[in-house]
C-alpha cells in the first residue's frame, strides 16, 4: 500500500477531460445508450439475440411510420416483396 505523501496526481478538479460522446443529431439518447457509447469503439456487444432479425424488421417498420406519408411510400416500394 502506498502512502499519500503530498498532493495527489489524481486531483479530480485539476484536469478537464473532453466528453466521450458528442451528440450532433436531433435525437435524444437515453442514459442506457450514453452508457454504451461511453464504453468506446472497441467495446464488444456480444452475440446477437435469438430473434434479432425480427427486432430489426420491427425497428425498421417503426422508423418508416415516423416519416412523412409521401416518403413512406418511396421507402416501402424499395423493399423486396416477400
Amino acid at each position: 500500500m502506498l502512502r499519500n505523501e503530498g498532493p495527489s496526481l489524481r486531483n479530480e478538479g485539476k484536469f478537464k477531460f473532453y466528453p466521450r460522446v458528442i451528440n450532433q443529431t436531433d435525437l435524444e439518447f437515453t442514459n442506457e445508450e450514453y452508457t454504451l457509447l461511453d464504453k468506446g469503439l472497441k467495446y464488444n456487444l456480444g452475440q446477437k439475440h435469438k430473434h434479432w432479425i425480427r427486432n430489426l424488421a420491427l425497428e425498421a417498420e417503426r422508423a418508416v411510420t415516423l416519416l412523412p406519408p409521401e416518403e413512406q411510400d418511396s421507402c416501402v416500394n424499395k423493399w423486396p416483396n416477400t
